[in-house]
């Protein structure tokens, strides 16, 4: 006889419902606690859909803040599934835009075999931090 197949997950009638007030609460508690964090990105985003430009990362410059949002959240998960496997990792390597250095033009991030590496040249930039 035919084992059956295992089903992850059952989606009840009202799944679509709780999910979403569900994600109705998250992004509306989210964008409150992270105001101050997210304050800068209704503007950017603005800014950047005026951009006639033909950069290659315009898509990824028109993020509204309810994604920003929602991508942390999940890189957060990820932190907490991986942490430990990453932590045992011989040479770790974390790929981060540009866009985080608080220093811009002036960090002192030194290219190396693999790219840029921070120097920790300024305590509150956002790399140096997860680097910790």
């Amino acid at each position: 006889m035919a084992e059956k197949p295992i089903i992850t997950f059952r989606i009840d009638d009202n799944f679509y419902d709780k999910l979403d007030a569900f994600t109705k609460k998250i992004l509306h508690e989210g964008l409150e606690l992270f105001s101050e964090e997210f304050k800068n990105i209704d503007a950017f985003y603005l800014k950047t859909l005026h951009d006639t430009s033909d950069r290659s990362d315009q898509t990824f410059r028109q993020t509204p803040k309810q994604l920003y949002l929602v991508e942390a959240i999940y890189y957060q998960v990820f932190e907490y599934i991986n942490r430990d496997a990453f932590k045992k990792t011989k040479d770790p390597v974390l790929i981060l835009p540009d866009c985080m250095s608080l220093m811009g033009d002036k960090c002192e991030r030194k290219r190396k075999r693999l790219g840029k590496v921070c120097t920790r040249c300024a305590p509150n930039c956002s790399i140096n931090k997860i680097m910790q």
